[in-house]
């Protein structure tokens, strides 16, 4: 439970320096966030979601969006719980993306499908990691026997995605700050706007570093299940991947961003099963 050790005792927080479930206004030494117990604010909005409102009210709803109001008086920045879902206890800073993450709401069919399908003492590749969505949630199912290598070639996104990584103590979990490509070197990166969708581009205004699948997998423990959301350098990286998954034969979960047919037509050619789960987004299992 969040705030408890495993002998059910409150635990100080190595980020923030007070009990998880006392008040406490210290800051975090590395980013500046507050303490969400230390804000009065975040209490009193927090305390409409005591009860699981995600499932009693619908986010999209006249009433979901009205609830939702007192949790702009939060400050970005601030230290909040994840208050539902399989991420719940773990700890997201606001406005490091939408305020469903630290609520629990965000891709939530994802998370359940990783719970069904990781295992403890697993490999996890997460590329394309953004600010630890889908990490944190991998560190805590694969148990401290596994690891979970994050890519995010991104340099502000990778630093909260490791500022992510240390408030919630992850030591099985190593940030890289490559993008997973077609080709390893250095390529052009679009680096404006939401951090969701920034993504390698001919145009770009940035330089990042660049990998493939089967570079990495040389210098790494082979994966057990890979998570891609690359934002549309998808295919290349796959086409590049087919030494990685015809020798370990990782389930992977897609994000194909439009490129479904051709994503589908590589990995049959591998010997997968294709299931969609949440609009274009895959899972490719092993036969």
């Amino acid at each position: 439970m969040y705030g408890e050790n495993g002998n059910g005792e409150r635990e100080v927080h190595p980020a923030i320096g007070c009990l998880a479930s006392g008040a406490c206004s210290k800051k975090s030494t590395r980013t500046g966030g507050e303490c969400w117990e230390g804000c009065s604010t975040a209490k009193n909005a927090i305390i409409l979601f005591e009860m699981d409102l995600p499932n009693l009210v619908p986010f999209d709803s006249l009433v979901g969006r009205l609830v939702r109001l007192p949790l702009r008086l939060i400050p970005n920045g601030t230290c909040m719980p994840v208050l539902f879902g399989p991420n719940r206890g773990h700890r997201f800073l606001k406005g490091a993306g939408t305020n469903g993450y630290w609520l629990g709401t965000a891709e939530r069919a994802h998370q359940i499908l990783a719970m069904k399908y990781l295992r403890p003492g697993e490999i996890v590749y997460d590329l394309g990691a953004n600010v630890g969505l889908h990490t944190l949630l991998f560190s805590r199912l694969v148990g401290e026997g596994g690891r979970v290598f994050a890519f995010e070639p991104s340099p502000d996104t990778a630093a909260l995605l490791a500022e992510h990584v240390r408030i919630n103590r992850k030591e099985n979990v190593t940030v890289i700050q490559k993008a997973i490509a077609g080709r390893t070197g250095e390529m052009r990166f679009s680096a404006h706007g939401d951090s969701r969708i920034r993504r390698l581009d001919d145009g770009g205004e940035a330089t990042v570093l660049s990998v493939t699948l089967d570079q990495i997998v040389l210098d790494l423990p082979p994966p057990a299940c890979i998570k891609m959301d690359i934002e549309g350098a998808e295919v290349e990286a796959l086409e590049a991947a087919g030494d990685c998954f015809q020798r370990y034969r990782p389930k992977l979960f897609l994000a194909t961003h439009g490129s479904d047919v051709r994503c589908c037509a590589l990995l049959r050619s591998w010997g997968y099963n294709i299931e969609f789960f949440a609009g274009p987004d895959l899972l490719a299992l092993p036969k």
